[in-house]
């Protein structure tokens, strides 16, 4: 009984991280003419500190920490996350080197990273290369 239980937890958990990363439709702010030649074009790193300097609610981290909330157990997800504090609620975006990238759930969703987007002079773009 243990150890189903243990692996029920271990799925649960897992399908917390995986939902956090991979929620659903990605969204590309880039300064590209397609968000997959922002390599071409991209959005740099002073900039990113410049909108952490000029916008008070902005941070930066180094990883993204899941918590399972069966257990307490943590998981730990490296790279630069851009996360902004607002309405009481952490909004994170992956910060790749060239390009920032959200999900869209909402029209809130694509509203924040198109304000985002206009502090960068960037624009937002979807996966299929739509323009928000």
């Amino acid at each position: 009984m243990f150890a189903k239980t243990a692996h029920n937890n271990a799925l649960f958990y897992l399908q917390i991280v995986w939902r956090k990363l991979n929620m659903s439709y990605d969204l590309h702010i880039t300064k590209a003419e397609n968000w997959w030649q922002s390599e071409e074009n991209p959005i740099k790193r002073e900039e990113i500190m410049s909108l952490l300097s000029s916008e008070i609610n902005f941070s930066i981290k180094s990883q993204m920490v899941i918590r399972n909330p069966l257990n307490g157990d943590e998981i730990c997800i490296p790279g630069e996350y851009i996360v902004w504090q607002k309405d009481g609620e952490e909004l994170w975006f992956r910060y790749t080197g060239n390009r920032i990238i959200g999900q869209g759930h909402c029209d809130e969703d694509i509203e924040n990273l198109k304000h985002i987007a206009g502090i960068l002079n960037a624009k937002v773009q979807g996966d299929e290369g739509e323009i928000y």
